[in-house]
């Protein structure tokens, strides 16, 4: 039995606890159904910063924690996605390393460590156009890229249908800093954003100089955000009158400025695991797919997960998907936001064409693109053994054990509320023209307690964004 740990951030919490998402739940479950033991560990539990960060500790004890864990489960092989680790492991394991693609290097975390050492690690990429990203952003060695494509765990069951589209997914909105170099600078972003799309983000970040920005102000991969939000924005509103259900993000409520057909079309319900997500498509007549403005070649892992359930999908055209399953699925893809609405309309009118493009689709699902099927080509890789008849592997999700963060904050706010009671204690020996501030002075401490931990807990909270790509 293979010992994997797997690293990967995520951005949902819930009940206080950090989330995996459907894509790792079904890579780890499979593993685990084939003998092998898994410790998963959601970065954001012990990181400064999850994605697309430098992969610092918060504490040294947490740091101190991981290191422990892995010493006493002695991995065959280590999976991080996107590079989401922790800074120096690669120093203290012996196993293998591999940087699996989620998403492009552009989101990656601490890339620096890895050119400094590119021959440490194995890189895996989903398309042709991340081993090519590999190799020139990372200085990755030929013979240690790999591509391997993705699979799912869901799986399909014929069930009443509540939702005629359902698109589950996060509502991309201008991030801070793209607004305030928008507002200076309109008609070189403009510059920018056609550059990025067309060219590369090498040209980008030239051009940005030129101008008088600077590329740490304004990252490619927020621009990306920017276009992806704009384009999902523009066909979910075009497909809602059709009778759209949008899960993810509470953000999506606030579209009702420009559009109170997607504000409406929101549903609050919180969708992020394998179970969540299998039960939505399946419960879908359509299944809507549109992809990150960074996916070049490649379709995203929801593409995998729709075709695998009871729902048809419905998809932008992307080179990998038509290579994959274009001879197998007759597929529905548009090229403009009106084709979705006319696809959409015509499946939602011919049940027997749905029934016959979901048959087909499972089909080719459960020729090749479940997780079982991905295995002997990591078994070739990392000369470990995967699979193992008769045994089921056990799991476990790591947790730091004390989170020095909760105790520093009470420190904080204990020393806060002293403060103010120390005053308060002094006030005899001031003339007050008001007999009011006396009182706020008696009140204050408790304030101040409960209003900074209601901020703090409400970035804990289940409030906080969910993402589904």
């Amino acid at each position: 039995m293979a010992n994997i740990a797997v690293f990967h951030m995520s951005p949902i919490i819930h009940n206080q606890e950090w989330q995996s998402l459907c894509y790792y739940d079904s890579f780890i479950s499979s593993l685990i159904e084939q003998g092998n033991n898994v410790v998963q560990f959601i970065t954001n539990d012990f990181l400064r910063k999850a994605w697309s960060g430098m992969n610092e500790p918060r504490h040294k004890d947490y740091s101190d924690q991981v290191v422990e864990e892995l010493r006493n489960f002695k991995p065959d092989l280590v999976i991080t996605f996107n590079h989401s680790f922790l800074k120096g492991l690669e120093k203290i394991l012996t196993c293998p390393i591999a940087i699996w693609e989620a998403d492009s290097i552009s989101y990656f975390c601490d890339t620096d460590t890895i050119r400094a050492n590119p021959e440490r690690y194995h890189f895996i990429a989903f398309s042709d156009f991340g081993l090519r990203d590999f190799n020139m952003k990372l200085n990755a060695p030929s013979h240690q890229t790999h591509r391997i494509r993705n699979a799912t765990a869901v799986k399909s069951k014929a069930t009443e249908k509540k939702y005629n589209i359902s698109f589950i997914g996060t509502h991309f909105q201008i991030p801070r800093n793209v607004m305030m170099i928008l507002r200076k600078h309109p008609t070189e972003m403009l510059d920018i954003i056609r550059i990025i799309e067309d060219t590369s983000e090498e040209h980008a970040i030239t051009v940005m100089k030129e101008h008088g920005i600077s590329p740490k102000d304004l990252p490619t991969a927020d621009v990306l955000f920017c276009k992806t939000g704009q384009i999902r924005n523009q066909i979910l509103d075009l497909v809602s009158p059709l009778g759209l259900t949008i899960f993810g993000d509470p953000a999506w409520k606030n579209c009702y400025p420009f559009s109170l057909n997607l504000a409406l079309a929101y549903h609050d319900d919180l969708v992020f695991s394998l179970e969540h997500n299998q039960t939505v498509y399946n419960q879908s007549k359509i299944a809507i797919n549109i992809s990150h403005g960074q996916a070049v070649t490649a379709y995203p892992w929801r593409v995998l997960d729709i075709l695998a359930s009871d729902a048809v999908l419905v998809s932008d055209s992307k080179k990998d998907l038509v290579a994959d399953f274009g001879n197998k699925v007759p597929l529905q893809l548009y090229q403009s936001p009106v084709e979705s609405y006319e696809i959409c309309q015509k499946l939602l009118k011919d049940q027997p064409m749905r029934d016959d493009i979901v048959a087909q689709a499972n089909a080719a699902i459960e020729e090749n693109y479940r997780w079982h099927h991905r295995f002997p080509e990591l078994e070739n890789i990392f000369s470990i053994q995967l699979f193992h008849p008769g045994k089921t592997g056990t799991y476990k999700i790591f947790q730091v054990k004390e989170r020095k963060l909760d105790m520093l904050m009470q420190t904080m706010v204990n020393k806060g509320a002293n403060g103010l009671a120390t005053l308060k204690s002094k006030k005899q020996t001031i003339s007050f023209k008001k007999k009011g501030l006396a009182k706020l002075l008696d009140i204050l401490p408790n304030a101040l307690y409960f209003a900074i931990y209601k901020i703090y807990s409400t970035k804990k909270s289940a409030n906080r964004k969910p993402y589904q790509g």
